[in-house]
């Protein structure tokens, strides 16, 4: 029991770590995303002008 015990606490922590890193990794997407989108904003307006 004591294994099983330590193994499920080491796969839950292996979880959360996973899930922040994946919070992580679409955020940083997300402002990319919005930083992608400004700059072409930015471009469409400085060529039609």
């Amino acid at each position: 029991m004591e294994i099983t015990g330590n193994s499920m606490e080491s796969h839950e922590a292996v979880v959360a770590d996973n899930m922040a890193d994946t919070a992580t990794d679409n955020m940083n997407l997300h402002d990319n995303t919005i930083q992608h989108n400004i700059i072409q904003f930015n471009e469409k307006k400085v060529n039609t002008t």
